[in-house]
């Protein structure tokens, strides 16, 4: 991640293509304007980063950069990133900017990453409901949610993003039309649960599985 002033609170970093201005009456020492001035800097950063280049290869080190306001909608738009963008096959991190390890913007990696995410993903399905041999094409992972609700024949609030995979079912539940109700989903006011802790035991060992906790 790349950050314009003081370091944001952790639940907004990140380390592949998130930039957040430092506003005025948002941030603790904000001094980018609302408005006018919001928008112009964020417009000479996105040009700046559609001409960041890699000073070994001279290729172009962004593909792809978005306002906010392109990629996010909904209540919580404002604790997006100012700015988005995907660098070049997501080989371009910024670990020595997020981690205080450099001072540069771009340089040779030392230990190398053995492995990382993608933009695409795979989507397979098996169970009774599902239709067997099928090839689904132009699923998002938005539409796993409303799919998981068909299935449990939930309905599905219709502020919710994505779509249910009809075509990936078979029986009643592929001609059954999804229902969709105006209900908003319920959202909490503490933003704790509760879990048990044979719960916690198991979350931990499968993060510690995966490298997460040591």
């Amino acid at each position: 991640m790349m950050w314009i002033g003081p370091r944001p609170a952790p639940t907004r970093l990140g380390n592949i293509g998130q930039i957040r201005l430092n506003v005025a009456g948002r941030e603790p020492q904000g001094c980018v304007a609302p408005g006018r001035e919001y928008e112009q800097v964020r417009e000479e950063i996105m040009a700046r980063l559609r001409l960041l280049t890699d000073p070994s290869t001279g290729e172009a080190v962004v593909d792809e950069i978005y306002p906010r306001e392109e990629l996010y909608r909904g209540p919580y738009l404002e604790d997006a990133p100012d700015i988005v963008f995907l660098p070049k096959r997501l080989e371009y991190f910024g670990f020595g900017e997020y981690e205080f390890g450099s001072h540069r913007v771009i340089e040779a990696m030392r230990r190398g990453i053995s492995g990382t995410h993608r933009m695409n993903g795979i989507f397979a399905a098996l169970g009774e409901p599902v239709q067997p041999g099928v090839e689904i094409s132009g699923a998002s992972l938005a539409d796993l949610a409303p799919t998981i609700l068909h299935l449990l024949g939930q309905p599905i609030p219709a502020a919710m993003d994505g779509r249910v995979l009809i075509q990936a079912l078979r029986g009643p539940l592929a001609a059954q039309t999804p229902q969709v109700v105006d209900t908003p989903a319920p959202v909490s006011t503490t933003g704790a649960f509760t879990l048990s802790a044979e719960d916690e035991a198991a979350i931990s060992e499968r993060l510690r599985g995966l490298g997460y906790v040591g």
